[in-house]
């Protein structure tokens, strides 16, 4: 369990190194992206292939609410 908590926190802070280098211009990181990037790490030994349907719905909720919040802080109130 504590695996795949770090497994997922990598993850994350790879997804928001993402979002911050690429600015406005990021975009939505695939189901596909995510496999392939997850298949990579497991090769590479640095996490536990773990419960990946559960990873992947954890991290589209983040990176979904990520972008909401992003886009309320880009886009002018019409107020």
């Amino acid at each position: 369990m504590i695996i795949l908590g770090v497994a997922f926190l990598g993850l994350v802070a790879g997804a928001i190194w993402y979002v911050v280098t690429r600015g406005r211009h990021a975009e939505l990181v695939t189901e596909r992206d995510f496999d392939d990037t997850y298949d990579d790490l497991v090769h590479h030994g640095q996490i536990a292939d773990g419960d990946r349907d559960s990873d992947w719905k954890d991290f589209h909720a983040w990176q979904v609410r990520n972008e909401e919040e992003r886009r309320s802080w880009e886009e002018p109130d019409d107020a």
